[in-house]
This record gives structure tokens, sequence and C-alpha cells, in this order.
């Protein structure tokens, strides 16, 4: 019988997915269960967790220390660069960030210019855990990703939020965004589902 797994603070939803993590059930099975939220993926061990200074981190719940997922040599994770002025690689990744099939995922906000015109974009990178071997898996231009985000990921299929900013004419965001749904292949960055969802008035 599976375990009910609790989560305290607000839980924004659960979603099963084969994984190469241990299961939460007595018996093996090919799927198990992971809360997805705001800043980080609760496992059956731990949690992906960012810290205030903005460090992604794991915490382990055996003994509640915590692990910052930065593979730097002489990094101690207190800023985004070295005293020998190499990137903390725990930093700035608090976007959507979870782990599958021993790879770390994040998204990045990126804003641009092109035409005289802002440009926003979200980015999906991979990493090995600790940061390393990096990579953009794709860009999906026009569009963000929230921190406050629902997201479910289910084998390599992720299921999440995006939206598109709206800007007056002077190129100013009004806060009027366009929630989209979009399903995305995390593997080949493949995008066969993006649809408008609703229009939203967020306040700053």
């Amino acid at each position: 019988m599976n375990r009910k797994l609790k989560l305290i603070g607000t839980a924004i939803l659960i979603a099963t997915f084969a994984s190469t993590f241990s299961a939460c059930s007595d018996t093996k099975t090919d799927e198990q269960a992971r809360y997805m939220r705001v800043y980080g993926t609760i496992y059956n061990d731990g949690e992906l967790i960012v810290t205030e200074n903005a460090v992604l981190s794991f915490l382990q719940y055996s003994d509640m220390s915590t692990i910052a997922l930065c593979g730097q040599s002489n990094c101690d994770h207190s800023k985004a660069v070295t005293e020998d002025g190499l990137p903390c690689l725990a930093y700035g990744k608090q976007t959507l960030p979870f782990l599958y099939n021993e790879k770390l995922y994040w998204f990045e906000d990126r804003y641009e210019t092109k035409d005289g015109k802002a440009v926003e974009s979200a980015v999906l990178h991979s990493s090995d855990p600790l940061g390393t071997s990096e990579k953009e898996v794709c860009k999906i231009e026009g569009f963000s990703c929230d921190w406050i985000s629902t997201s479910v990921l289910k084998n390599n299929t992720l299921l999440f939020f995006p939206y598109q900013s709206a800007y007056d004419e002077k190129g100013a965001i009004t806060g009027d965004n366009t929630n989209h749904f979009g399903v995305l292949d995390i593997e080949t960055g493949n995008l066969p589902i993006l649809v408008q969802r609703k229009t939203i008035k967020q306040r700053f």
C-alpha cells in the first residue's frame, strides 16, 4: 500500500511519473508520486529548496542537512561569483527546478531586445545534479515561467503553464498576462502543445 506523503505548507499538486529514485510504496512499481511546488520538488528522502540568497540546495530529511548543488571547487555558495571569478553553479536556478534521470532541470526567464522591442523567453536548461555539463534544452520565445507556477512531470513529459506579458506603447509591462498550457518533452525540447488558457491581471 502506498504511503501518503504530506507537505507542510502549500502543495500545488501531485504528479505520478517513472523515475530512478527510490519508490514510495512497499512494492516496486513503474510510477511514484512527486510534488512540484513554487521553489522546488519534494522527494521521498529529501527536497530541492532555494535559500534566501537564491542558491539551489538539496535538503536531506534524514539529518535535515542541506547540500548546495554546486560542483565548483573553492565555492562557499554565499554569492553568485567565487573569489576566483568563477560562477556558483547553484545560483539563480529558482524557477521550477527538478531532478529527473540523474539530471537537474530549471527554467530561466530571459529578456532580450529585438528590433528595439523587449522580447521575453522561457529557457529550459539541464545539467548534472551539481551544475556541471550545462546545456540549453529549448527556448520558448515570447513566454516566461513564473516562480509561483503549477507543473506536472510524468516520465519525460512536463505539463506547465507559461505566460505572455503585455506591454504598453512605451514598452513597460502592464501586468495583463495571458496564461498558456504547454506540454514539453524535456529530453528533446519538443513542444507539441502550447495553447492559450486565460488572461489574468497580476498584482505587483
